[in-house]
């Protein structure tokens, strides 16, 4: 157990506080809660309860009912009404609580639990939908939410040493039913990732984990390549402009630049095709299009390329 509070330790480190803690009352969220509790870290629970299971009140219950018999600080925040994609609404909701605590208490972290299992499945439900570089990121460790930080220092850990923390330290937790069956991620955890590991002899969880750290990496090094490529374009409203020097890019700058542009006069943020990128590019260095790309026009004057919506020609 003390190898899990240094590693905790040591993810939490150089994270600014003080905390606003989101719990749920999970094994993940409890353990959480008491790793910060033992670093003696200036804390405030904040709970939210989702309305979406008939028994979610309980949990609230349960979180308050923790915190006031360890002398923590506790919000309980409840959904209000919700239509079309309840649980992408309650998720809005909730995070709209969280911000608002944190600014009431003055915290300026926000620290939520999710774990490397989370990772795991994650990324594996993300390649199953077809996901490009970003959906391989996975979740990310730190993220902005307004003028606050949320930062998830579990990312590292399997869910079952945090289950073994927990006993160890004598914490009980909530069980989420929706945990053990019915939901997508209840399915990879107990029956997909089992069966990968019968197959293979290796825990898939890991890997999949450690892809989102290598690909995080790749996607930095294609942000300062999309810098490169955003100072060889002018955008306008409906319009972009290649500017000089245009010939003399990189390969690999080109394409992202095009894909820019193609993005911008479609006000769209799904990437284009290879196909539409290349054509593209053959239009600017040619100067003759040719052939179709979807609401994209290219038009020339004697100093410059121009690209537009064809919505606008």
């Amino acid at each position: 157990m003390n190898n899990l509070k240094g590693q905790f330790r040591k993810a939490v480190q150089d994270v600014e506080g003080p905390y606003l803690v989101a719990v749920s009352g999970g094994v993940d969220s409890m353990a959480l809660l008491n790793f910060m509790m033992d670093d003696r870290r200036e804390i405030v629970v904040a709970h939210f309860d989702h309305r979406l299971r008939p028994e979610s009140g309980k949990d609230a219950g349960f979180v308050r009912g923790f915190c006031l018999a360890n002398g923590v600080r506790c919000e309980i925040g409840i959904a209000g009404a919700m239509s079309g994609n309840v649980e992408n609404a309650a998720r809005m909701q909730r995070y709209k609580f969280l911000l608002e605590t944190a600014e009431k208490y003055g915290c300026n972290t926000i620290l939520t639990a999710h774990h490397l299992d989370d990772q795991a499945e994650t990324i594996f439900l993300n390649i199953c939908r077809g996901t490009g570089l970003n959906g391989l990121k996975g979740i990310a460790k730190r993220k902005p939410l307004g003028s606050k930080i949320i930062y998830r220092p579990l990312l590292d850990f399997r869910k079952e040493d945090l289950k073994a923390y927990l006993n160890n330290i004598k914490v009980e937790w909530i069980e989420d039913p929706t945990n053990v069956d019915g939901n997508a991620r209840a399915k990879i955890r107990h029956k997909i990732f089992p069966l990968i590991q019968e197959l293979l002899d290796r825990d898939p969880m890991k890997p999949l984990a450690r892809l989102s750290e290598n690909v995080a990496e790749i996607s930095n090094n294609l942000n300062i390549i999309d810098e490169m490529a955003e100072a060889f374009i002018h955008k306008d409203e409906h319009w972009v402009k290649i500017l000089d020097g245009w010939k003399h890019l990189p390969e690999t700058v080109k394409i992202r630049a095009a894909a820019m542009a193609i993005r911008h006069v479609r006000k769209e943020n799904q990437d284009p095709n290879k196909a539409e990128i290349e054509r593209l590019i053959e239009w600017i260095e040619s100067g003759t299009p040719s052939g179709a790309i979807r609401s994209v026009e290219v038009f020339f004057d004697t100093y410059a390329t121009y690209i537009c919506s064809d919505t606008i020609i």
